[in-house]
């Protein structure tokens, strides 16, 4: 919508509301479902004032609490339903909605971010918009009372949920249960200057429960609320509004950052109700908490949280000092007070639990007691201020980590060593010059240093942690808040130096300011709740204080933290302080940050007007050993039939082809070789005919490889055609690559529609194991597909140049193939490199065994022909299953090429000749090559890598299986270039990376290809670009990643396709899988976008084997390492046999992304690792919630009832629902912190372990 018509919309909207009513909800959090306030104002004046300004000047909101506001006609003159525009969230703003319409209100339009209320908008055709947009700007103004006042002719009213004058505010009903109140109620107040002081309008009383929290006498209000909203609308409906004036005795107000006395810390010399009060007063269940929560204290000073409280009934316990810890149960305690003695459940500051071994360590046994500390909150407001600054930063901080981290994550979640081991590593940091714009070093690295992370991570956003500023905070209350705080810093690395380093010092700054965060936010704010993991940050960044170089303060900081980062001795030296533990290895993280001190001399000298992707991380000493420049001077092109004619005299009588059918010596394979391309020849093409290439349309067979090595002879290119192709597609490559001659066998020709195209047919007779035909098209007849339709892109057709070895057409990204014009010179580097690199000679059985389509057949053919070998071939039928096997063992290969895919399907045992591996096409994990290598059999095993564009093979890498590994899930490396390629890792910018960093692999030297053909040939300036360590060579852009060793062995990684956008946030699907592998129990896993035909929309789904691994404890593994947004939404479990399979061997990624089968499994009814209460109350959630039972399988312990949609009111229904069904009985409050499946049954537990105490302890008095 273009602005104009929001314009005209805007001033229709306000001319039509200026008449009749503005409802206002604006949300006073509790949550989404939360108890917001209703402002309402009465405007008398019939005339409309036509001179009045529309467009509003947006003020600022002084105070949270309007919500609602109103502005009608008088009643008498109301004939019409009254117009009005509603703002606001929540299902108070759905109720009052309805109500609005019951009573003849016009709602014209609405502003909301409410899923619910949107979809009744939408049913009831109202208009509706988004919270936050443009249109909502022509009512902020009215959101300032002062405004509001004068803009009601009559008057503005305004909802509040307190018995004014009492407990004016924000929080009022958390006061009111602190303050021990009874009674307590709501009120509809006319709006004046004063806060919440105008005359009271309607009230409506309610009662405050024993056992009420503030989540439920907030749901009291709000149904309160809801009975005056109706009555409010009605006495205006029937001009019967009536005014009290409120006392002004009685009279209470709590600001937004009033703090609660001692701040939530217990003191149990009080009164029993007292603290019970206090608790159940801040205790806002699944709702963000803005106030404070109830804590305790420790004899040892240990601060925990505390979350319930309950009353010990009856007189079980004797009488003991107030603070006295009578009993332990699980993890609640029975404390004495100075009347009766409470239970009171405890945690963490941050929400975790405690271990209980670990409970004497803070003072924790019967006999204990607790004490209690004076704070002064007036000196804690400035800081309480900034809250919300900081759980802005929390819930968007993931902390910045480097890949081969990531791709650790079983260490860290099987590391529970509580011991700190504190090493140090000492970087020493070349002397810079202080920019102008900082005066103190330890800034201007620190800022230098962000620069870095942004730079070596090619990251727009870097989260690092920052050593709080705590010196304003009082010694006594130094506990409750966090040492280290979140740092987000947002660095657009094409900036240049000056003004990126100026960005991030002031943030630096404006963290520092802000101090530091109370550690229980991880607690009161659901958003935050699990985000708090051990460790929490990765890298802390803190400058040279005091109390850093003391052990306590250090030991405290790496509890929660990989690095303590610090600069010392003025700037000359980087300290990095880490836990040494056993299952950690970060010396990788240390590879990676030794690079600084090259980023930092680089930076110096470009200056700091130079952008910061051009600042180099290389050093010199890395520049020479991992990106030498080559040179390959220009000869002329030998041809590969030379070095097979050269075999074919040498082994005249060896077998050089063989099947399960027959077989061909080298002396009979050459003179079949000679006869096929004098026939080739004798259709010579001239220029204006066409280009000289030869397709070849037939099967894995002996005929394939002759017919390759006679257009060669022929000094033709071939191409490869499997007979597997669609038609749509043979008939566009034909026409795409402009062939004029296809090979064929006879069975094909005269099945297929080429008989009914004039062409010159040939017949050629038997050639090894097929009998062919070659086929001549006249050049009007070139189209083999009549329907196909025309490329956009017409090829020029110029002439092959004459180092052209074949044509291979690739899948491509692009929805079309490309094909890739393979040099001669790049066959025989392909060949003779692997022939050395694998010790291929003429005692080897090599099997053919990829599809003509693939790539790897040239790999396959021509290194066991220029080697002596015999190639054996396997037909179709003969490439999986059983037969596969049967024919390996006959045929007695000792050699082959295969994807991990493929080869996981069988065991060693199963192909007991095999004595060289080789995989390629997908990564490779330790788990397959140690299977592989340790089944008794002296075994070599090799991966390879290589795009077709750079002739089959870039890199190769020998797996030792001598080499200790400690994690056999990880993917193996692909190794070095071969003889002949340049393999470079460059970032996005085309600088080198270092090793340990994470680059885009570029290949060039011999092997390169001469660049697409065709409708792909626009392609070549992209992907074949110079190298920007020399204009004399091209490199290809593989679009893979991968890092290097610091001996320059490369691992990949992933390709950037893999980066997809679900949901606005962006998924690395390889991650996800890298991950996934990392777990015990999974061989394979495959990671796509799903792209749901019932929903239309794009999801993540993983498919893992093998299948007896439960999903719900997949789900509930990934939840611990990967953001909420990383976890897929579906997976399903598949035999290795099962997968689909491309052509070429390789899993099919295409057919997964569409599989609807995904959905089935979320359907089944199976086995759960979630024990007995676990899995009951996942069912209990389901009925509750409307899913089907089988779906509680798929949940685990961490699954949330407010993210499958439960909500407060919900809540109330499922205590009953447990109540009964598991026979325990439960308050509101025990429930109230609980979210996840393992909280709820942690509740039930204790509930169960109390009772059986108090049960225990009655007999034993009996007894005695």
């Amino acid at each position: 919508m273009d602005s104009t018509e929001i314009s005209r919309q805007k001033d229709e909207i306000f001319q039509r509301a200026n008449t009749g009513v503005v409802l206002w909800f604006r949300r006073y959090r509790l949550d989404r479902h939360s108890i917001n306030e209703i402002t309402l104002a009465i405007e008398p004046d019939i005339k409309h004032d036509t001179n009045r300004s529309h467009a509003l000047t947006p003020e600022t909101q002084k105070r949270v609490i309007l919500v609602t506001k109103l502005f009608m006609m008088p009643p008498s003159s109301v004939i019409e339903p009254i117009p009005c525009v509603c703002i606001g969230e929540g299902n108070l703003l759905l109720c009052c909605l309805k109500n609005l319409a019951e009573l003849r209100f016009n709602v014209i339009t609405v502003f909301t971010n409410t899923p619910a209320v949107r979809k009744y908008c939408e049913d009831g055709n109202i208009c509706h918009w988004e919270r936050g947009s443009n249109m909502e700007e022509h009512f902020k103004s009215t959101d300032n009372k002062r405004k509001c006042s004068r803009t009601a002719k009559v008057m503005s009213v305004n909802y509040h949920d307190s018995p004014l004058p009492a407990y004016a505010g924000v929080h009022s009903t958390s006061w009111a249960i602190m303050n021990g109140e009874l009674k307590h109620g709501i009120s509809w107040h006319v709006i004046e200057v004063g806060i919440d002081t105008g005359d009271i309008l309607q009230f409506k009383e309610v009662t405050v429960a024993d056992n009420d929290s503030a989540l439920t006498l907030n749901l009291k209000c709000q149904e309160a609320a809801k009975q005056a909203f109706i009555n409010l609308l009605s006495d205006i409906r029937n001009d019967t509004v009536e005014r009290q004036t409120q006392p002004q005795v009685g009279r209470s107000y709590f600001g937004l950052y009033a703090i609660p006395p001692n701040a939530g810390v217990l003191s149990f010399d009080s009164k029993s109700q007292e603290i019970y009060n206090i608790a159940r007063s801040l205790e806002f269940g699944n709702h963000d908490n803005a106030l404070s929560s109830p804590k305790i204290v420790t004899a040892s000073g240990k601060f925990l949280l505390v979350t319930n409280v309950e009353p010990a009934r009856g007189d079980i316990y004797k009488s003991r000092d107030p603070g006295c810890i009578l009993d332990i149960v699980d993890d609640t305690l029975v404390v004495s007070t100075s009347d009766k003695p409470l239970f009171v459940s405890f945690a963490y500051l941050d929400g975790t639990h405690p271990l209980q071994n670990t409970y004497k360590d803070h003072s924790l046994y019967t006999g204990a007691k607790l004490t209690t500390v004076n704070l002064n909150t007036d000196a804690l407001v400035d800081i309480k201020k900034k809250e919300q600054f900081w759980k802005n930063k929390m819930v968007a901080y993931e902390p910045t980590t480097f890949f081969r981290q990531r791709m650790n994550v079983v260490a860290g979640i099987i590391d529970v060593s509580t011991e700190i081991n504190v090493k140090t590593a000492v970087l020493q940091l070349p002397n810079t010059p202080l920019p102008v714009a900082f005066e103190d070093v330890n800034d201007y690295l620190s800022a230098a240093f962000l620069a870095f992370m942004a730079r070596i991570c090619c990251l727009k956003t870097v989260c690092v942690g920052i050593l709080a500023d705590k010196n304003k905070i009082p010694d006594a209350a130094l506990p409750l808040y966090s040492d280290i705080c979140p740092g987000l810093f947002k660095i657009n690395i094409r900036d240049e130096l000056s003004s990126i380093l100026h960005s991030c010092h002031e943030s630096l700054q404006k963290h520092h300011s802000s101090h530091s965060f109370l550690m229980d936010m991880f607690y009161r704010y659901p958003e935050l709740r699990g985000r708090k993991q051990v460790p929490h940050h990765n890298i802390v960044l803190g400058s040279l204080i005091k109390k850093s170089s003391e052990r306590e303060f250090v030991e405290k900081v790496l509890h929660d933290c990989n690095i303590l980062l610090l600069f010392e001795n003025f700037g000359t030296e980087m300290h990095l302080l880490y836990n040494e533990r056993p299952s950690q290895d970060f010396e990788h993280i240390k590879d990676v940050l030794k690079h600084f001190p090259t980023f930092l001399k680089s930076m110096v000298e470009i200056g700091n007007d130079a952008k910061l992707s051009e600042v180099s991380m290389v050093s010199t000493e890395e520049m020479r050993k991992f990106y030498p420049v080559y040179t390959y001077p220009e000869t002329k092109a030998e041809s590969p039939f030379t070095a097979f004619e050269t075999q074919c005299r040498v082994t005249p009588r060896n077998i050089a082809l063989t099947s399960t059918q027959c077989s061909m010596t080298y002396k009979q394979c050459y003179n079949e070789v000679k006869r096929l391309a004098k026939l080739i020849s004798d259709r010579d093409l001239s220029p204006q005919f066409g280009n000289k290439i030869v397709a070849l349309h037939l099967p894995n067979s002996l005929a394939y490889v002759i017919s390759v090595m006679a257009v060669v002879h022929a000094d033709k290119a071939f191409l490869p055609l499997p007979l597997d192709y669609p038609p749509e597609r043979l008939g566009f490559t034909m026409k795409d690559a402009d062939v004029n001659i296809l090979i064929m066998t006879t069975d094909t020709y005269e099945r297929s529609d080429f008989t009914k195209i004039k062409n010159i047919e040939t017949r050629v007779g038997i050639v090894g194991d097929e009998d062919i035909v070659i086929v001549e098209f006249k050049p009007e007849d070139k189209s083999v597909a009549r329907n196909q339709r025309e490329p956009k892109r017409r090829s020029s057709f110029a002439p092959l140049d004459d180092d052209i070895c074949y044509i291979m057409y690739t899948s491509g990204s692009t929805g079309r193939p490309k094909g890739v014009q393979v040099t001669k010179t790049g066959v025989l580097n392909l060949s003779r490199s692997q022939i050395e690199l694998w010790s291929l000679n003429e005692n080897d059985i090599i099997a053919q065994f990829a599809s003509i389509g693939f790539d790897a057949t040239i790999s396959e053919i021509f290194t066991a022909l220029f080697c002596g070998a015999t190639l054996a071939v396997l037909r179709e039928n003969e490439r999986l299953g059983q037969e596969f096997v049967v024919s390996m063992n006959k045929l007695k290969v000792n050699t082959i090429t295969l994807p991990p895919s493929a080869l996981n399907v069988y065991k060693p045992s199963d192909l007991p000749n095999l004595e060289k591996v080789i995989t390629a096409g997908e990564p490779c994990t330790l788990n397959t090559a140690v299977k592989w290598t340790s089944s008794g059999k002296d075994i070599q095993f090799f991966n390879a890598y290589g795009p077709t564009e750079t002739t089959v093979c870039a890199t190769n890498y020998k797996f030792n299986k001598g080499l200790g590994h400690e994690d056999v899930n990880r993917d193996i490396p692909i190794g070095k270039g071969i003889p002949g390629a340049c393999v470079y890792l460059f970032d996005e910018f085309l600088q080198p990376v270092p090793p340990d960093v994470v680059g885009e692999i570029y290949v060039g030297g011999l092997g390169l290809s001469k660049g697409y053909i065709g409708h792909a040939s626009h392609y070549n300036t992209d992907k074949f670009i110079r190298n920007p360590l020399s204009d004399e060579m091209l490199l290809y852009k593989t679009g893979d990643h991968a890092f290097q060793d610091p001996d320059g062995i490369l691992t990949y990684i992933g390709r950037l396709d893999d980066m997809v956008k679900i949901r606005g946030q962006r998924v690395d699907l390889s991650e996800i899988e890298q991950v996934l592998i990392q777990h015990p129990k999974i061989d394979i896993a495959v990671v796509v976008v799903h792209r749901c035909q019932k929903l239309k929309e794009m999801s993540i789904a993983a498919y893992v084997s093998p299948t007896f691994v439960y999903t719900s404890e997949l789900k509930e593994y990934l939840t611990k390492v990967l953001p909420k947004y990383m976890i897929p939404t579906y997976i399903k479990k598949l035999e290795v046999i099962d997968y689909p399979m491309t052509l070429n061997g390789k899993i099919d990624r295409k057919l997964l992304e569409k599989d609807e089968s995904v959905h089935e499994q979320q359907q089944y009814v199976g086995s759960s690792h979630l024990n007995e209460t676990q899995l009951a109350i996942s069912k209990l959630w389901c009925n509750l919630l409307k899913f089907e039972e089988s779906f509680a399988y798929t949940l685990h312990r961490q699954s949330s009832f407010t993210e499958l949609g439960g909500n407060s009111l919900q809540l109330v229904l499922l205590q009953r629902i447990l109540e009964e069904k598991l026979s325990v009985k439960l308050s509101f409050t025990d429930l109230g912190t609980a979210d996840t499946v393992e909280e709820f049954a942690e509740v039930i537990k204790r509930k169960k372990d109390v009772l059986k105490s108090r049960h225990g302890v009655l007999l034993k008095i009996n007894t005695t």
